[in-house]
């Protein structure tokens, strides 16, 4: 979550264990109450840049 302020969050995933891991997102969409749903693949050396909307935030959930 977030304040007033929108912002991008580089976040590292290295506290990942090696491998694969499945992600699934929801993120602010355009307007509110839209929601962005994204999912895909990524291992512990990725790097998300998460855009959070002004008062708004994240949801992420990792499955390896």
């Amino acid at each position: 979550m977030t304040d007033e302020a929108a912002r991008i969050v580089a976040l590292p995933l290295s506290f990942l264990g090696k491998g694969k891991w499945h992600i699934r997102a929801w993120l602010d969409g355009k307007r509110p109450p839209d929601l962005d749903r994204r999912t895909g693949t990524i291992s512990y050396n990725t790097r998300l840049f998460i855009p959070l909307s002004a008062n708004g935030g994240v949801t992420l959930i990792l499955e390896p």
